[in-house]
């Protein structure tokens, strides 16, 4: 073919120490300089990406598309008049991980899509991540230069053409959507990586301007930068953080209860990597689920958990997920708009309605101040009732003071109609194993009584669209044993 053999003739690969650049006669050149990753990329030829089309015609065995074979497309099942999606794998993974597999067959379940897996394991696949994030420069014109090249052979509008990216992975669709001067019908970034993203400047990272929706769902971020490997950035036209966008609920379990459950290795992998895959799982869901996934704006978590923002207000409220993109955006690009929700600790994740608790700790002679370790709610309506949820951080110490008032936000799988109680137990937080130990003794010889505190007034509110339904438990000053479940009832609680 004329066309495979003029591209041939083209290509080139220098490397200029003196100007510390990799070139492609194609794809251009990439420079070692600032605001970018201090390191200079893998030679263009050698990072190979491949493009592995799936279809309704062949959701198992797909079909692997090259620019330089331009019988590989013509001879596929893509057909330019179905949408586009591409899935972009992030650090260390590839394209035959499981949770690739399942975000294939749901979004295939439900449309009839041309559906391509980017495969970048060449460079991903290093214990150097350095190395990687410097090369999805590269990877990212790659993937714009075959979104080119397919619009040339099949006439595929990029408006019709949706990247999914993870970690890394939205990075590479940020720097696609950027070669393609935004044209891009949409890009979703699941938990886009950090380490040399954060605070960068647009042309770094994904940004509003790389299509024209972009809306990134945040699980893992770390605003100090010490534990979690997600940006904790707005990005894009929308943000959501679930749970805050930090810590996911059934992601604190202890190492040891992951490794017995997976074993050794998969288990600390699991273990480590929990809140940031969690925004994977929560997409795939969103894909075929009934669910609302709505997400209320406010301007932080802490914001949401002191109840401030229990209602869409004048910015609305807006669909996370698969169906994002159906949300009613105002004209124009909309930036740092963050987005709140919660989800259950396993799937399905989803909740139809959040609820704002308020808990009021006596002022009696006798309440002691002890260092909670958790605290478990459970919401009882008319119809349904919450899960019990643990509403203190595994990272925080949160001391019950007398006098002191606790607000935090539980969700529910379903509308709990009317609010007629409530569960809650709480754990002190004990200093040591032998600490544990005394005190456990101590209780069974009933020589020294569980600690308590005194609970006076429990508020819950259960957000809406405009406005938010009220309950309130009047109490007095009812002892909570700790490690006892105790059943607060409306109105006066006993």
């Amino acid at each position: 073919m004329f066309i495979i053999s003029l591209f041939t003739s083209l290509l080139y690969v220098c490397v200029s120490g003196k100007e510390d650049k990799v070139c492609d006669s194609d794809l251009g050149c990439f420079r070692i300089h600032e605001p970018f990753v201090p390191r200079l990329p893998t030679l263009p030829k050698k990072i190979d990406v491949k493009f592995k089309l799936h279809t309704r015609d062949n959701p198992d065995e797909p079909q692997h598309l090259s620019i330089w074979n331009i019988d590989s497309i013509r001879d596929s099942y893509f057909n330019s008049s179905r949408p586009t999606k591409f899935v972009v794998h992030g650090f260390l993974d590839d394209t035959n991980v499981d949770w690739i597999e399942d975000m294939k067959n749901a979004i295939l379940f439900r449309d009839d899509v041309n559906m391509f897996l980017v495969d970048w394991s060449s460079s991903s696949q290093t214990l150097d991540y350095t190395q990687a994030a410097a090369d999805i420069r590269v990877v990212g014109a790659k993937l714009a230069r075959f979104i080119i090249f397919l619009r040339f052979l099949t006439r595929a509008d990029e408006k019709d053409m949706h990247i999914i990216g993870h970690s890394l992975g939205s990075h590479v669709a940020g720097y696609a959507g950027e070669r393609l001067n935004g044209r891009l019908g949409r890009i979703t970034g699941l938990d886009p990586a950090y380490p040399f993203f954060e605070d960068k400047p647009p042309e770094v990272r994904l940004d509003t301007t790389d299509a024209i929706f972009v809306d990134v769902i945040h699980t893992d971020a770390d605003a100090n930068h010490k534990l979690g490997f997600g940006m904790d950035q707005a990005i894009g036209h929308l943000d959501f953080y679930p749970n805050g966008g930090q810590e996911q609920p059934g992601c604190g379990n202890d190492l040891f209860d992951y490794m017995a459950d997976h074993g050794v290795i998969a288990g600390g992998t699991n273990y480590v990597v929990c809140n940031h895959q969690r925004a994977i799982w929560l997409f795939i869901e969103s894909v075929n689920s009934d669910c609302t996934w709505k997400s209320y704006p406010c301007g932080s978590w802490k914001d949401f958990k002191d109840g401030k923002c229990l209602t869409c207000g004048s910015t609305g409220c807006f669909k996370m997920g698969y169906d994002a993109d159906k949300n009613d955006l105002p004209t124009g690009a909309r930036v740092d708009q963050r987005l709140f929700l919660t989800t259950s600790d396993r799937d399905p994740y989803c909740h139809e309605e959040i609820h704002h608790v308020k808990v009021n700790i006596g002022k009696n002679k006798d309440a002691t101040t002890e260092e909670a370790e958790e605290m478990f709610v459970k919401l009882k309506g008319e119809v349904a009732q919450s899960d019990s949820v643990n509403v203190l951080s595994h990272r925080s110490n949160t001391k019950i003071k007398p006098g002191d008032s606790y607000g935090f936000v539980i969700g529910s799988r379903q509308p709990l109609g009317a609010i007629r109680s409530m569960d809650i137990r709480w754990v002190p937080r004990e200093e040591s194993w032998y600490m544990d130990w005394y005190s456990s003794l101590m209780g069974w010889l009933n020589e020294e009584p569980p600690s308590c505190v005194f609970l006076e007034k429990v508020e819950v509110s259960t957000a809406g669209e405009k406005e938010c339904e009220r309950f309130e438990f009047n109490c007095g000053a009812q002892e909570l044993l700790s490690k006892q479940t105790e059943t607060i009832q409306i109105g006066a609680c006993k």
